[in-house]
């Protein structure tokens, strides 16, 4: 179950969820690119074709995908690994 944070950053969303799987397998499932687009979107709104994440300092990650209507889209986060340190699985 999914349970909204306090955040005192306000354009800031945190989330958490537990999830009934090993840490490592999240991980790999959240970063590998494989694996990210097999599950991330829903195919009645939008799905992602293709993930690319670079997890160090200063790093970025990139979604690209089609909408239902096939309308292509891209959200690229570029510097978005801010703490290398809270990135482990």
């Amino acid at each position: 179950m999914a349970a909204p944070l306090q955040s005192p950053n306000s354009d800031e969303i945190v989330s958490e969820i537990r999830i009934a799987a090993p840490r490592e397998r999240v991980f790999q499932a959240l970063v590998d690119p494989l694996q990210v687009v097999q599950w991330w979107g829903q195919a009645s709104i939008y799905r992602c074709t293709k993930f690319e994440c670079d997890l160090r300092v200063g790093g970025a990650w990139r979604s690209i995908g089609h909408s239902c209507l096939s309308h292509g889209y891209t959200v690229f986060c570029p510097d978005s690994i801010a703490n290398e340190s809270r990135i482990r699985p």
